[in-house]
């Protein structure tokens, strides 16, 4: 009996070691076969874009930000800095939508505080308006260790304040009558966006995105209320030069190098699951669970630089093609296990992203070309009939839709022009309901009004005869 029993123990501890032998062979091979398809995508991005990995990456952009007193970035800080407590307080829900006839002045109570408030930022307009005429800048970005997702972006918010404080400014400045000055303030907020310029984070690229829209924003409503007779050329083609800007190219850069800067921090033993997962887990799932993650991370690092690399590809693109590139990318989403988890994270919010990316070209390109047929009738007196009979001197090319990959449209109104994107539903809704996200039955697109019908009263005193609250522009022409 004692014989059979030291034999089983002896077969047990066989066993066992023969189970450790396996796992841990299981183990290396496992992680082999993912350090293989990693390094070869590791050598050749070092080839081809030695930066790219997170260290390098912020330290060659931050090498070549301006000195503060042209940083366009630094100086929106100081705007916002220098800004009343009244600034912060303020809601700007009618700058940021309003009526949907954007050629009628606002009623006074929505205009009252705004004059109000703009007199009270008097000394922070007075730093914010010399962005119009810098260029370039942003700010000092680096990723933070051992976690890169860490939040690191607190004067963002400030820039996005210095935008908001600049588009009051444009429409305020329009009411008074002062279109000329409005579009310079239109070209500081579109200055602003660009100073975030290629900051590596979703977060900068959402508030790039935001400070876009507000500039074509800003651009409708000054062309609604009168005529500028100067800076159109300038500001047309600013837009068209952040039109070309790869912001997806930007996120996604970052998002590759933050991605392997915390897989390795991970796999280091720095970081553990729960450190960046939302979930709440004890201490046994936690260890077991970075095991887990760390069996497999370099099979998932390969993944994500696969992924990423076709984005980067598509993102390069333009038309049909690009579409379909995008359209062939098959991000991971399993963020509930653990074998994927590493991978998907990367990729939360893609759709997002993208969809917000595609809306922001719409509406830029919709305002490029918007001014130049502007520019068209204040130079032959009439609205092109086409776009194609705008002179390339006024128009080099018709921007892209990014929904449908072909040119942009064109429609004459009887008040007015329109060009338009048809919007996700790739449905040409005739460009006479236009809404920002292109919803069913609207297209995005940018309504220029004929100058009669600019600067119209407040629509409550259309049958009132009332005074508006402005000058409109008298010009006789359509």
């Amino acid at each position: 009996m004692k014989k059979w029993l030291r034999r089983a123990a002896y077969g047990t501890v066989v066993l066992l070691a023969l189970l450790v032998v396996g796992i841990v062979i299981g183990w290396y091979s496992v992680r082999a076969v993912g350090f293989s398809r990693r390094d070869a995508i590791i050598a050749k991005l070092d080839a081809e874009d030695p930066n790219w990995r997170a260290a390098d990456l912020c330290a060659t952009r931050n090498a070549t930000l301006p000195p503060p007193d042209r940083n366009a970035a630094d100086i929106a800080v100081r705007a916002a800095t220098v800004a009343p407590q009244a600034l912060f307080d303020f809601r700007f829900t009618y700058l940021l939508s309003g009526p949907p006839d954007r050629n009628h002045f606002p009623e006074e109570a929505d205009l009252g505080p705004m004059v109000e408030l703009h007199s009270v930022c008097s000394g922070a307009l007075k730093v914010a308006r010399p962005i119009s005429h810098v260029n370039g800048g942003g700010l000092r970005f680096d990723f933070p260790e051992p976690n890169p997702q860490v939040d690191s972006l607190p004067k963002n918010k400030e820039l996005r304040y210095a935008g908001s404080l600049l588009l009051m400014d444009a429409i305020v400045r329009a009411n008074q009558g002062k279109p000329n000055d409005a579009i310079e303030s239109v070209r500081a907020i579109l200055n602003i966006g660009k100073a975030v310029g290629d900051e590596p984070t979703v977060l900068a690229q959402m508030l790039h995105m935001f400070l876009a829209n507000l500039s074509v924003l800003a651009t409708e409503w000054t062309l609604g209320w009168g005529t500028p007779t100067a800076g159109l050329e300038e500001l047309q083609a600013a837009l068209a030069n952040e039109l070309k800007d790869p912001r997806l190219t930007h996120i996604f850069r970052g998002k590759r190098a933050e991605f392997f800067l915390l897989s390795e921090n991970l796999d280091a033993g720095q970081l553990s699951l729960s450190d960046f997962v939302d979930e709440p887990v004890g201490d046994l799932q936690d260890h077991v669970t970075t095991r887990v993650c760390r069996l497999f991370g370099p099979s998932q690092q390969a993944t994500v630089f696969e992924v990423i690399d076709r984005i980067l590809a598509a993102d390069k693109l333009t038309g049909p093609e690009r579409i379909a590139a995008f359209d062939a990318v098959q991000v991971p989403k399993n963020v509930k296990d653990y074998k994927t988890i590493l991978a998907a994270m990367p990729f939360v919010g893609w759709e997002a992203i993208k969809r917000a990316d595609d809306q922001v070209k719409a509406s830029l390109g919709a305002a490029v070309v918007a001014l130049a047929c502007e520019r068209y009738r204040l130079k032959f007196g009439s609205w092109p009939k086409s776009l194609s009979a705008i002179p390339s001197e006024i128009l080099t090319e018709v921007p892209v839709d990014p929904y449908t990959g072909g040119p942009l449209l064109y429609k004459i109104l009887p008040d007015a022009v329109v060009v338009y994107s048809t919007g996700p539903d790739m449905t040409d809704d005739g460009g006479t309901a236009l809404d920002t996200k292109g919803g069913a039955g609207t297209d995005i697109g940018f309504r220029l009004w004929n100058p009669k019908l600019r600067g119209l009263p407040p629509l409550s005193k259309m049958g009132g005869g009332a005074k508006p609250l402005g000058t409109p522009n008298s010009n006789p022409r359509p």
